[in-house]
């Protein structure tokens, strides 16, 4: 029997960053896309989705109902953005732009394995809850790490 691919919905609103994105994942996943945050719930609407990969700022709007639909259709949702982590809803995952098709690949999959939010935060150092150390997971190898004072979880 052959296996089927996971169908990941990309909410892109960058031509070149899409052609990028399809050429990446397509191989691993069934890649439906859209420019346009109307045109993602209206897929969402209509197809069966296992993931979402979405740009928090897209030309006219945010991707902020795709979101919330995803939310409530239970289906797991990372933000691929180059914007202000703290203009987006928290407790989801972001991968910062850029992002090697490894990270962003392992990532995707981690979050339909585990479904489960992270935050991508780029300070190497101390847990910028608490200040607390980071610890490395063990899966996906130095790519989640857990502060081991308060449990606060980020990729990197």
């Amino acid at each position: 029997m052959k296996e089927t691919k996971p169908t990941l919905l990309c909410v892109e609103d960058s031509p070149p960053i899409m052609r990028v994105l399809i050429r990446t994942l397509e191989k691993s996943f069934k890649v439906l896309t859209s420019s346009t945050e109307e045109e993602a719930i209206q897929i969402l609407a209509k197809d069966n989705v296992d993931i979402i990969l979405a740009d928090w700022q897209l030309e006219t709007t945010t991707s902020k109902k795709v979101y919330e639909l995803s939310k409530d259709l239970r289906v797991p949702f990372v933000f691929h953005s180059s914007s202000d982590p703290s203009e987006m809803p928290g407790g989801v995952l972001i991968l910062q732009k850029p992002c090697s098709s490894r990270k962003m690949e392992e990532t995707l999959f981690y979050e339909l394995d585990k479904s489960k939010s992270l935050v991508v935060l780029s300070d190497p150092e101390g847990c910028p809850s608490c200040d607390g150390k980071m610890e490395p997971n063990e899966w996906p190898p130095d790519a989640v790490y857990t502060c081991d004072c308060c449990g606060y979880r980020e990729i990197r």
